[in-house]
């Protein structure tokens, strides 16, 4: 796909791979994405792909319609969870413009993501402590991202941020994390003060 944000375009995230995926292939991908979620992937929007209605109808997939916000996601990571084959179409054949109001949406719903990144950590681990493993990884990968794009927002919507993250910061491993200032705020704990670790991070 290509996205469009201000006259500018930009296409969207190459896979690395076309044609047809068997499961084992699919969860190396699934292992792939947990490690860096990177959020413009095969296993994000619903609306880059086709499902078969018989596969929906027998998992019983549906959206959750109890949340607002990433609930595309979550249909997503429930579906490729499950799926034992897809096919990756190499061709652009969609246009997608960049909403401005999607980032104040976020902050209002921080965690919402959690969900689905708990589905595809248990859809590739063989035991407790992997799935552990693979969900503190991306996790760690999402929050810290999650707070370098916020360093620019007012204190009182960081401050805000912060206080909704707060219980995600023991699960962080902070030697992960490629920005050296969230990694070092995380590691000196300013998350138990919120207006200091937002004052902090909108100086960075």
């Amino acid at each position: 796909h290509v996205v469009v944000n201000d006259a500018q375009e930009k296409k969207g995230f190459d896979f690395g791979k076309v044609g047809f995926l068997d499961r084992s292939q699919i969860e190396t991908l699934i292992r792939q994405y947990l490690n860096e979620p990177v959020g413009n992937s095969i296993l994000t929007h619903c609306w880059a792909k086709l499902y078969k209605r018989d596969f929906l109808l027998r998992r019983g997939l549906k959206f959750d319609t109890s949340i607002s916000i990433y609930e595309d996601i979550k249909f997503v990571s429930s579906s490729i969870a499950l799926a034992q084959n897809l096919f990756i179409q190499p061709s652009c054949v969609y246009r997608k413009n960049v909403s401005k109001g999607l980032g104040a949406k976020f902050y209002r719903a921080p965690l919402a993501f959690q969900d689905s990144l708990e589905i595809l950590a248990e859809s590739v681990s063989k035991s407790k402590k992997e799935k552990t493993e693979f969900y503190d990884a991306a996790n760690t990968y999402f929050i810290a991202k999650s707070l370098f794009l916020a360093k620019d927002l007012p204190i009182s919507t960081i401050r805000k941020l912060v206080k909704d993250i707060r219980p995600e910061f023991s699960k962080i491993e902070t030697e992960k994390i490629r920005n050296p200032t969230v990694s070092r705020l995380i590691r000196w704990q300013t998350f138990r003060v919120p207006w200091l670790m937002a004052t902090l991070l909108r100086l960075s």
